[in-house]
């Protein structure tokens, strides 16, 4: 899979994740991180030579990285079972439409008890404007 801000885009061969990452960078610009894990679609001269000349910073996991998985596994249950078994689609386009606003609505209105009750947005841009400051 390869992340960009919002968007996960999945990929498994070495020239499909490559084809990829140059659309989605010509398409969105670089997103300055992409974290991946260290399957060799990854680690490719030819997609590590896309990224670091996008000067995109290269973030793989380590075997077994779990805290990530249970941060990604912890999402999806939330997504299941607070959006999508309480709802009925009638094409794979209303659940894309459906999901957006519904990922929206998470990072800007939702407030998290892990993040003090404070939106995942408000955490993350008040972060930023430290950076920045600093």
């Amino acid at each position: 899979m390869v992340r960009h801000r919002r968007r996960v885009i999945p990929c498994k061969r070495l020239q499909g994740c490559t084809r990829i990452s140059i659309r989605t960078l010509a398409e969105y610009g670089s997103a300055g991180v992409i974290n991946t894990d260290q399957g060799i679609q990854f680690t490719s001269e030819a997609l590590t030579e896309v990224l670091k000349n996008h000067e995109v910073q290269i973030i793989m996991d380590g075997r077994g990285c779990h805290q990530d998985n249970i941060f990604v596994e912890r999402l999806w249950r939330t997504v299941k079972y607070e959006h999508l078994y309480t709802r009925t689609f009638l094409n794979v386009r209303e659940v894309k439409q459906s999901l957006v606003h519904w990922f929206n609505w998470y990072n800007r209105e939702r407030f998290h008890q892990g993040l003090d009750d404070l939106t995942p947005d408000e955490v993350y841009y008040q972060y930023r404007s430290i950076l920045q400051a600093a």
